[in-house]
């Protein structure tokens, strides 16, 4: 007969009692990836709820809900947005939900850029989130503050590379119907910020105009 007391035996009954606390932490996280990836948006939302008081994937959970429902009193979407953030105040790309959010429901422009702000400051270097930003932003250029030009203009160089074909071509277009002192002003900015925001820029069609013959 095995005493239980032998040193095998207590290392294998810790190693089992891991590893089903493993097996069991990590259940919600597959149920939420299953979720996500293989079920269609009504099954989806159905699976989601129950998942949003679990510590491990709440947030998530309450994200994807977030994404799925349609956005219905602005109000209410800033106050759901508001509780994302009191559970993870340091992701960026919910701040910058938070910003859209604001702008969607008419919100000056220090509440807008005050949340551009603070994504920027929880993700500075996050590529994925700077494209995102600079696309959100760069066409309320007009009425943003200096320090927030200045932030836009570094998430546009440092998220180019993950900004996409579309974003690009929307970008193009805006700028093409931006006034000329908005056109020159961002021009300036970018060749300021080096040979890369000279890329950018020359990539937006923001040359110079050539000058016209009288």
């Amino acid at each position: 007969m095995i005493a239980l007391r032998e040193p095998r035996v207590v290392t294998a009954l810790l190693v089992a009692a891991l590893s089903l606390f493993a097996v069991w932490r990590a259940a919600p996280l597959l149920r939420y990836g299953v979720s996500e990836t293989l079920l269609d948006e009504p099954a989806m939302e159905a699976a989601m709820r129950p998942l949003t008081t679990d510590r491990s994937v709440g947030f998530l959970a309450r994200r994807k809900l977030l994404t799925l429902s349609e956005p219905g009193d602005g109000t209410q979407h800033i106050d759901e947005i508001g509780q994302l953030l009191a559970l993870a105040p340091l992701s960026s790309a919910t701040w910058l939900e938070l910003a859209r959010a604001r702008f969607s429901a008419g919100a000056g422009a220090e509440d807008i850029f005050g949340a551009l702000a603070l994504s920027r400051l929880t993700g500075p270097n996050e590529a994925y989130v700077m494209a995102a930003r600079a696309s959100f932003g760069l066409p309320l250029w007009a009425m943003a503050p200096a320090e927030a030009k200045s932030g836009l203009v570094r998430d546009l160089v440092g998220g180019w590379i993950e900004t996409s074909e579309t974003q690009r071509t929307l970008l193009r277009i805006v700028l093409q119907e931006a006034r000329p002192e908005t056109r020159d002003e961002l021009r300036a900015a970018l060749v300021a910020a080096g040979k890369d925001g000279a890329t950018v820029s020359s990539r937006l069609g923001l040359s110079p105009e050539p000058d016209r013959a009288p």
